[in-house]
């Protein structure tokens, strides 16, 4: 049917007045005639049919369709385009509630983060006890053992983790150092550092990087003297914590650093950066703390409450893990267990 055609609606109760409703459709006016089914009046009696005429080539008259038939289509348009509307708004509504679930989603796991420690509520009552020394077996990879802060007790309700790792999960790394005083009258010879470090089942770390610095102190990391990174040996203490096997690892260099009397800070921290190691974005590490000082040796060179975490990922600089915002009460905070491997 060409476009601008006119239709016109002819209704007729008998067959005989089909001749009138013709009238409609004259061939001299190239009607196309369309019978539609009869159906019974609304009083029962004789039939209606309808017929609808279009003219194909006739433009005397406007293009337009007749009343009933354009507002038939009228109303059919309407509620196509009405339809066509809420379809739309529903796939707006849709797109932007699916973002924002993703936003929401993003920021849940961003407030997820890893925690920076390990640890029991704690009892700030308890005091860390005195040790004589008299009998000791510090880690065996601490050999010759300058300096070694005492065990983990895994008993103890103070016992702790600090983090100390730089894996794929925890981008940018997180280092806890631990201090050691040389007293007057003593010149150390460092060229190891030992750390008791706990880890889960997926601790395979090949290599480790070290850091010794003066200096330290709330918010300042000082100056670092002696740095580098080295392969590591690690063997397990048979301590477990929390779920977390503990295990030492010794990380040295070749040449010794000579430490003259003063106040020290150190870190051993292994690495896990391989991509095609799976273990590197799931497992977590912590340094021990010791509450017991048992097997230690030269105990009185650390001084207590004198650890710190520098770490981008969990957003401090050069905190001192007495901080109330790391949660630790002073005996959590108060000494570290790791060690030197050195001569005076």
């Amino acid at each position: 049917m060409t476009r601008g055609a006119r239709f016109h609606l002819a209704s007729a109760a008998s067959a005989e007045s089909m001749a009138s409703a013709n009238k409609l459709c004259r061939p001299e006016r190239r009607f196309l005639q369309f019978w539609i089914l009869p159906a019974k009046t609304s009083t029962g009696s004789g039939l209606i049919s309808q017929v609808l005429c279009s003219p194909l080539h006739y433009f005397r008259h406007q293009h337009r369709l007749s009343e009933l038939f354009w507002v038939r289509k009228r109303q059919f348009f309407l509620a196509k385009r009405k339809t066509q509307r809420r379809n739309i708004v529903k796939t707006t509504l849709f797109a932007f509630a699916f973002v924002v679930a993703l936003s929401l989603s993003a920021v849940a796991a961003n407030s997820q983060k890893p925690a920076p420690s390990v640890h029991r509520a704690g009892n700030d009552s308890i005091p860390i006890p005195h040790f004589d020394g008299k009998t000791t077996t510090p880690p065996a990879l601490c050999s010759p053992c300058l300096f070694y802060g005492g065990d983990l007790d895994t008993a103890s309700i103070n016992a702790a983790g600090m983090s100390d790792e730089n894996t794929l999960l925890i981008a940018g790394g997180s280092a806890t150092y631990g201090s050691v005083v040389i007293p007057e009258g003593v010149t150390a010879s460092v060229y190891g550092i030992v750390f008791n470090v706990q880890a889960d089942a997926a601790f395979d770390p090949l290599s480790a990087t070290y850091d010794i610095r003066t200096g330290v102190s709330e918010g300042d990391g000082g100056t670092s003297i002696a740095s580098g990174s080295g392969a590591i040996l690690v063997q397990p203490t048979g301590r477990v914590f929390l779920g977390l096997s503990e295990y030492t690892i010794a990380v040295s260099w070749t040449t010794p650093v000579s430490l003259t009397p003063g106040q020290y800070w150190f870190n051993a921290e292994p690495q896990c950066l391989n991509t095609l190691d799976g273990s590197c974005s799931v497992f977590r590490q912590f340094v021990s703390n010791t509450t017991s000082v048992a097997n230690s040796v030269h105990v009185a060179w650390q001084p207590v409450n004198e650890m710190f975490l520098n770490s981008a990922y969990f957003g401090f600089t050069w905190a001192n893990w007495c901080d109330s915002s790391l949660g630790f009460n002073s005996q959590q905070c108060g000494l570290m267990s790791f060690g030197l491997r050195g001569t005076e």
